[in-house]
């Protein structure tokens, strides 16, 4: 009974460490790689970084944690591939008129109704 349990809890570890969010791939040779102080490091092969896993993000930067065999460094997410989904963007109630139009209600010609706003 006891043997059986251990097995059904240690699976859903470890497919959860199996599915996490890592580094994929690069757009460089090498990237830069700055500390958790936000000095710049220097660079690491694109290689080092491959398959690494993402533990975080840096609340003030956005730059991605990344769990290397070095120890956690930041990495701008504009220089690597990762395996990150974004979620769809919010539905919201508002109407984009095509181009050329004016609103009549909001007496405005950005393209958004009038009950919208942003540019």
């Amino acid at each position: 009974m006891y043997l059986v349990t251990g097995c059904i809890l240690a699976l859903p570890l470890s497919a959860q460490a199996a599915g996490g969010k890592q580094i994929t791939g690069t757009f460089a040779e090498t990237v830069p790689v700055y500390g958790l102080d936000h000095k710049r490091l220097g660079q690491f092969p694109a290689a080092e970084l491959i398959g690494d896993p993402i533990v975080g993000q840096d609340a003030g930067t956005g730059l991605l944690k990344v769990r290397t065999d070095k120890g956690v460094v930041l990495v701008k997410p504009a220089a690597v591939q990762t395996n990150i989904t974004s979620a769809p963007p919010a539905e919201t109630a508002c109407v984009k008129i095509g181009p050329g139009s004016i609103d009549q209600a909001g007496g405005i010609s950005n393209n958004l109704g009038s009950g919208c706003h942003g540019s």
